[in-house]
């Protein structure tokens, strides 16, 4: 089965709308079929994860969280604090980034500055870091 099939597949009979292809060169080097629209966009018992380096086989029986179930309505405090600050720009890394950074504020309520640049090893290539920062202070509550 092509990739592009699999994903219009994967989009049609499990509704997620933030399913994307993406050909990542190095340092990744491989197709990877997105489980959202993002590298880094699962979150496996409250951890955030890498979907293209995360064996499928290793996910059985897991609660695994999608940028869909973190709200499917965008009314998160995460989402509403990306929209706020306008964290987003192309959009290509959001999802994981918001996914991060829920698993970043289960474990450190109210982060400081250094808590976040450590934590979250997303790439964006737009460069949208200091919004991003702002947008994970506005979700925590600061």
């Amino acid at each position: 089965i092509s990739p592009d099939v699999f994903l219009s597949r994967l989009r049609s009979v499990i509704q997620f709308s933030t399913l994307m292809v993406g050909i990542i060169k190095a340092p990744f080097m491989a197709l990877v079929i997105g489980l959202i629209a993002s590298i880094e966009g699962l979150a496996v018992e409250g951890s955030a994860e890498s979907s293209c380096q995360l064996p499928i086989g290793g996910l059985a029986g897991k609660p695994i969280v999608t940028i869909e179930g973190l709200s499917p309505t965008g009314t998160h405090p995460l989402q509403q604090a990306w929209i706020a600050q306008e964290a987003a720009q192309c959009g290509y890394c959001q999802s994981g980034m918001i996914m991060a950074a829920a698993s970043l504020l289960a474990s450190h309520p109210h982060p400081t500055d250094a808590q976040i640049d450590a934590e979250m090893e997303n790439i964006c290539i737009c460069g949208t870091y200091e919004r991003v920062r702002a947008a994970i202070h506005q979700a925590a509550g600061g």
